[in-house]
């Protein structure tokens, strides 16, 4: 069928593509197939604003892309829906946000509404079609900054490896992902152009340990941030809170993500990959997430 749209003239192929997408919808099973379809034949599906459930504003996905067809199909998707729960219960107003590894861009929007006007939020991507399309979600925010970067303590180029579904695109090698190369900052370089952040968020497929190292100066002061990380097996979640200490050196405490907007102590039984640092100083933002003990 993919051979089929080349041939056809094009006001065709955006019927085509509109009947594909409507059927996708109808259909209880397989309609992110058909919708991947209809992207394939229409440029414009691959920037098309979409309401998710609980986002203020529409964020605009590539519907190629199998991380963004489950929230086009039914407004919302497993992947971040705990994270977006709590983290807007911990920014706020007038706050300094980084979102490293933002993908397409929807914690970042659940979080925006709590900076108010004073605050600021960076949002950085390093998959540089995704990065195209958060500039399409925040282009009229003056409070968002979006940065086409890979994050890490190599200041100039790296090699992205870039994943048909996006959300797996990483730092890491694969071979199975197309290899292409990304503009490259620290955190702290970050820091020195727009401030210290009261929140860090990191979501870098594994690549989290090189995140951390590129903070240092961050992470050794007195400004350390809340972060918020993601490990994807026990020895990441290991290494992460060894360099954590590591670099602050200072008070804090780790906790894990759970359901409903809450954070539970790492000896409860794993719920999701996300977890969060939370230095002493802002020990005050978390107290009514906490379970009793």
């Amino acid at each position: 069928m993919a051979e089929f749209f080349g041939s056809v003239p094009e006001i065709f192929k955006i019927w085509a593509s509109q009947l594909l997408l409507f059927l996708g919808k109808l259909a209880p099973r397989g309609g992110w197939r058909l919708v991947r379809l209809a992207a394939r034949s229409s440029v414009d599906l691959q920037s098309i604003p979409t309401i998710i459930d609980g986002l203020a504003i529409p964020i605009f996905l590539d519907l190629r892309d199998p991380s963004c067809i489950p929230y086009y199909l039914t407004g919302n998707s497993g992947g971040n829906r705990k994270i977006r729960k709590v983290l807007p219960e911990i920014v706020r107003a007038g706050d300094v946000y980084f979102d490293i590894g933002a993908n397409f861009g929807t914690v970042a929007a659940a979080v925006l509404p709590n900076l108010g006007d004073q605050g600021s939020m960076v949002v950085v991507e390093a998959n540089p079609s995704v990065a195209r399309n958060l500039g399409r979600t925040f282009h009229s925010m003056e409070q968002v900054t979006v940065c086409a970067s890979a994050v890490s303590e190599t200041e100039g180029e790296l090699a992205f490896y870039v994943s048909e579904k996006s959300a797996l695109s990483s730092l890491h090698e694969n071979p199975a992902h197309v290899k292409i190369v990304v503009p490259s900052t620290s955190i702290d370089t970050l820091v020195n152009r727009f401030g210290a952040p009261n929140v860090l968020k990191v979501d870098v497929e594994g690549a989290e340990e090189t995140v951390f190292r590129s903070a240092r100066q961050l992470l050794g002061s007195a400004r350390c941030p809340i972060i918020f990380f993601e490990a994807l097996s026990d020895g990441e979640l290991a290494a992460s809170i060894d360099l954590i200490r590591a670099l602050h050196g200072g008070a804090g405490k780790f906790y894990h993500v759970a359901h409903g907007g809450r954070l539970v102590f790492l000896d409860h039984p794993k719920v999701s990959s996300d977890y969060v640092y939370v230095p002493d100083n802002f020990s005050e933002r978390v107290v009514s997430l906490l379970p009793a003990r």
